[in-house]
């Protein structure tokens, strides 16, 4: 049997987390059962070529203008009148074609939408899909509780809704690095701890709230210093805020990174204070990595971390109880490494990349056309 094939539907293959995840499922999917291609609304980056180069073809709708009636219904045409087995979006952008495609022009394909986070940023764009896109798409792929919980308030029923986890290699994780090498390009002193953090400079990851914590920190230990991995709008009002505390000597921003790997296995600590995520691949990077942990307690975190198990949840939004978190461990180094080994058995057995693919192939087949339609039941959410 020749092996069904599938349209991937991605706003772009940036650096984020969901792009990362089309890539990998491109990279690794098994092509005897399952042959992607890609269409983009954009130009990409990186992950594009890296999808690319795997020998997958991703094509380009070159969207000029994100509000063009002439490019919806082209678009949803086109969608419509693909010949693919299944077809898949990722994001609600790129998705609204697809699901402009089946009201005007219909398709059989089964139609799978994956939901990545716990709050989608306006309550008209809920709307929307609570509107539209419910009675529309086959299939919800959600990658935690909390999103599935998220998208079954959305009005999805959750038996048509299956968990597929975000999946990342394990072997990176085990190769030789450098850590005094990496530590030196930082900065920092055998004597320091070297704290991490990954995410963009959004307001949702609350970036200030843990420049304010270590503002607390400084006053009771000052051996540590902070490298934050990540881009984004709020970048400049970060470094006025860094500067105006006197933290500049010891956080050091270092915008967007492709290696990050290395980064996270030179590091000793991740602190992460967002307060919006479907799943966290940089907490799940930072448990594979071996790092002790301390996050907020927010939906889609507390998927991952289990407090005071695999790493330390402290309330969003507040910056004094981050810092004694943060104390807590600098202080207590046998708690950090027992709390690091645990997070690193719990990612590795539940969130690599062969877990993900098993758990999106028993998910593409629900709704095949074989499948009858009394089989198809979630995957347990």
């Amino acid at each position: 049997m020749p092996p069904k094939k599938v349209l991937f539907l991605i706003n772009s293959l940036g650096t984020g987390g969901t792009e990362r995840n089309v890539a990998m499922f491109c990279r690794h999917i098994d092509r005897a059962r399952y042959l992607p291609e890609v269409w983009v609304l954009n130009d990409s980056g990186t992950a594009e070529q890296a999808v690319r180069d795997s020998g997958i073809v991703v094509r380009n709708l070159r969207r000029r203008w994100t509000r063009s009636p002439a490019f919806a219904i082209r678009t949803a045409w086109k969608i419509a009148r693909a010949k693919f087995d299944i077809i898949h979006a990722f994001l609600p952008t790129i998705a609204s074609y697809a699901v402009l495609g089946r009201y005007l022009f219909g398709f059989q394909s089964p139609f799978y939408l994956s939901i990545p986070t716990t709050k989608f940023p306006s309550a008209m764009m809920e709307t929307l899909i609570s509107r539209y896109f419910v009675g529309c798409v086959d299939h919800v792929l959600v990658n935690s509780p909390s999103v599935g919980k998220y998208a079954t308030e959305l009005g999805f029923d959750p038996q048509r809704m299956s968990l597929v986890p975000n999946g990342h290699l394990i072997a990176p994780y085990e190769q030789p690095v450098d850590r005094e090498a990496m530590r030196a390009e930082f900065r920092i002193s055998p004597r320091d701890k070297f704290l991490l953090c990954v995410g963009r400079v959004i307001p949702t990851k609350r970036l200030t709230d843990l420049v304010s914590a270590l503002e607390i920190v400084r006053s009771r230990n000052p051996r540590w210093r902070l490298v934050i991995v990540g881009d984004g709008p709020l970048l400049e009002q970060l470094q006025v805020q860094i500067a105006a505390v006197g933290l500049s000597d010891e956080i050091f921003l270092l915008g967007k990174q492709s290696q990050l790997v290395p980064i996270l296995r030179s590091a000793d600590m991740f602190v992460f204070p967002s307060e919006v995520e479907g799943l966290p691949n940089a907490l799940i990077e930072a448990g594979l990595a071996g790092l002790p942990i301390i996050a907020c307690d927010a939906p889609g975190i507390k998927d991952v971390i289990k407090d005071q198990e695999t790493g330390i949840l402290v309330s969003t939004r507040n910056p004094q109880a981050m810092a004694e978190a943060i104390v807590d461990l600098l202080e207590h180094p046998d708690k950090a490494q027992q709390l690091a080994a645990k997070a690193q058995q719990r990612m590795r057995q539940n969130y690599s990349t062969e877990h993900s693919l098993e758990c999106l192939y028993r998910a593409y087949e629900l709704c095949t056309p074989e499948t009858p339609d009394s089989a198809i039941s979630a995957v347990a959410v």
